[in-house]
């Protein structure tokens, strides 16, 4: 059976708030700052996603074999000071809220 294993970066941004994980367009779980999640799936074609409130990660699309491990992480790419800024635009998908595949 395939694995999906989701890292949350611990940032500033978005601390205190827990990620929705979707999986196909529905609600799976949740990750808090510093956390990670493991699925185990069935093979096949998903779309994964993460959100806070209306602002959305971009959907990666994967096609899992039967064994496979994917890894993705995600966090916020407001980084640093930048997170204190008035102005910062967060209703952008993947700015405030992203999702990357990790590269092993």
């Amino acid at each position: 059976m395939p694995t999906l294993i989701i890292s949350r970066t611990s940032q500033y941004v978005n601390k205190l708030r827990s990620m929705d994980i979707y999986l196909n367009g529905q609600k799976m779980d949740t990750i808090q700052n510093g956390g990670q999640k493991s699925f185990t799936l069935e093979p096949g074609d998903y779309q994964i996603y993460v959100k806070i409130d209306w602002c959305k990660s971009k959907v990666i699309s994967v096609t899992l074999a039967d064994s496979e491990c994917l890894k993705l992480q995600c966090g916020s790419r407001i980084k640093g000071l930048l997170a204190l800024l008035p102005g910062v635009e967060i209703d952008t998908d993947d700015h405030f809220v992203c999702l990357d595949l990790v590269d092993e």
